[in-house]
């Protein structure tokens, strides 16, 4: 019989003790439970946990009080475009990132540039970004299996083939699956009939030049 492994965490709680002037690098986890107007203060706070350590790969900010909402993310942005020491190591992250892709490199064959690869994984937030309907001023749609880019003509469905009951409502489990390696069984949502706009654009998208994304 094998013993379960417990892993040890330390949890410290202040009031208006540690949002500046204190520097405790191993800090891998943020919890807000402080309403604040102050984007400062809030930088302040989230800095508690920005420090680097050995064997701290990142940081986990739990946000009981909304504290990101767009303001923040703008001047946020702003403050760090501004500051030339973490755009250095943000470049840098993002050139070791290109380099450890697991992706061949292959691009879709699209009518506009597009810097996803196939056989590539993205999350939803990564593909809406691509196609801008996630920026700084919104955080584009959530819990959604298609996504629309009019603009672009490109349908973007999200598939799971795996699916169980206890991750998915009896109205979500879609029957798909692979026939072959050249064809895929997908079932539309129950709003999209074939009649329907999105139905006949979904069907006739190569003759209107448009495109269907999986992922």
């Amino acid at each position: 019989m094998m013993k379960k492994s417990w892993k040890r965490f330390t949890p410290l709680f202040t009031v208006d003790k540690l949002s500046e002037g204190v520097d405790l690098p191993t800090v891998n986890v943020v919890l807000f439970l402080r309403p604040t107007e102050s984007l400062t203060v809030f930088l302040l706070q989230l800095g508690r946990g920005l420090r680097r350590a050995p064997g701290k790969d990142c940081l986990t900010v739990l946000d009981f009080v909304g504290h990101i909402h767009r303001r923040y993310r703008e001047e946020s942005f702003q403050r760090l475009s501004q500051n030339p020491s973490i755009l250095n190591d943000l470049t840098e992250i993002l050139v070791w990132d290109m380099e450890e892709t697991a992706a061949g490199g292959i691009k879709p064959e699209l009518t506009f540039t597009c810097p996803l690869e196939l056989h590539a994984h993205y999350g939803i937030k990564d593909i809406q970004v691509v196609f801008g309907s996630a920026t700084l001023a919104t955080s584009g749609q959530r819990g959604v299996g298609v996504l629309h880019f009019p603009d672009k003509k490109v349908y973007v469905l999200l598939i799971t083939f795996q699916k169980t009951e206890k991750e998915f409502s009896p109205t979500t489990m879609y029957a798909n699956y692979p026939i072959s390696r050249e064809l895929l069984h997908w079932e539309s949502q129950a709003n999209t009939p074939q009649q329907s706009t999105a139905g006949q654009n979904l069907i006739d998208h190569q003759a209107q030049r448009g495109f269907i994304l999986w992922f």
